[in-house]
């Protein structure tokens, strides 16, 4: 007796049955089809993970075993549907650096903040750190000597546009010399994560060399003198100028910082001064009417404006974003910033003296 002959065999329609000695077998459910009965072949149904009933998001994956559809989620995610980051970063610490990785359903930039030990206060902050749906990865190396005390500390991560933190983490110093050790013989407190230098070094990690210029690799007197208890250069026999990196009988005199290079060559000069010959040109362009002094190579402004090449409005009455964020430091730049819906930025003036911000 042929089984299949009635009903296809009691196999879906979709399946072929095959007779067999007493019996008869079907084929397997064809693809975008599961068997609802589990035996993968008399009740096929749409696959769920095809028609779309069942959406693995964050770059999961959907399964379909014994009619039964799961989601396997990719590292970072968790949920039915893989819709939730894993919570919580990973941050370790290596020479000096810590390396932070962090998952995430978005794509805008991240902000990472880290946080030393009992600070409610962000110790450093990292921004534009370029983020992917499926999280990213940064290794933070400051760019300047930073000295971390002994403790755990947390690392913070959120984007521009989701200032919710997506994830917080924690990471371990346990020798406060580990990370950034003391440059050029320094001696470190391991507790107080603090350098002791040696003359004529300093700095919080005795990285500057008041008898170094750039160029000589940091060596003092370019390695042709030694730095006196005033921090100024006396030169060696047969070398000359402040860092003593020139032979005597060069007649180049570079101003303003300047120095000469190449033995006798030209002089490497510092912005704004140009000048391969003396760096007694004034390269400074000001901005917004501002007239520059060719003595002091130094900007006036036009009323109403500041900044060292005039490039800050004063006007309190239309304070936008005059720079890019990630420009946005203490150093080098008299401005008062205040967060409000936009960022503003008053120059030289108080927020008292702005009369408050709109």
């Amino acid at each position: 007796m042929n089984e299949c002959t009635a009903s296809n065999g009691g196999c879906d329609t979709r399946t072929t049955c095959s007779n067999t000695i007493g019996s008869r077998t079907c084929s397997a459910c064809p693809s975008g089809f599961t068997s609802i009965s589990g035996d993968g072949s008399t009740t096929c149904s749409v696959d769920p993970c095809v028609n779309g009933q069942v959406q693995c998001r964050n770059g999961g994956t959907c399964t379909t075993t014994n009619a039964v559809s799961t989601c396997a989620c990719a590292p970072g995610f968790t949920g039915t549907y893989c819709t939730s980051p894993i919570s919580g970063v990973t941050a370790r610490v290596g020479f000096s650096n810590v390396t932070v990785q962090w998952f995430s359903d978005v794509t805008d930039s991240v902000i990472i903040k880290f946080y030393n030990s009992l600070q409610t206060l962000p110790e450093w902050t990292v921004i534009n750190v370029p983020n992917t749906v499926n999280g990213g990865l940064y290794v933070w190396k400051p760019a300047s000597i930073v000295r971390m005390p002994p403790g755990t500390h947390t690392v913070k991560v959120s984007t521009t546009a989701h200032p919710t933190i997506i994830a917080s983490g924690t990471f371990t110093i346990a020798d406060g010399c580990a990370f950034n050790p003391c440059a050029n013989s320094g001696s470190c407190n391991s507790v107080a994560a603090a350098c002791t230098c040696i003359e004529p070094y300093s700095g919080v990690g005795c990285e500057q060399n008041p008898c170094a210029i750039s160029g000589f690799g940091n060596e003092t007197c370019s390695g042709h003198g030694s730095c006196t208890a005033t921090e100024a250069c006396a030169c060696s026999f047969g070398y000359a100028g402040t860092y003593c990196e020139k032979p005597s009988n060069c007649a180049l005199n570079c101003l303003h910082g300047g120095h000469v290079t190449g033995g006798c060559a030209v002089c490497s000069c510092v912005a704004p001064w140009t000048g391969e010959t003396g760096c007694s040109t004034c390269s400074l362009v000001c901005e917004n009417g501002g007239t520059v002094s060719p003595t002091t190579c130094e900007c006036a402004c036009a009323l109403t404006f500041g900044g060292d090449k005039c490039q800050y409005s004063q006007s309190c009455s239309s304070l936008r974003l005059l720079k890019p964020l990630s420009e946005i430091t203490a150093l080098g730049d008299a401005f008062t910033v205040a967060f409000t819906n936009d960022i503003a930025v008053c120059y030289g003036f108080s927020l008292s003296a702005c009369g408050g911000f709109r």
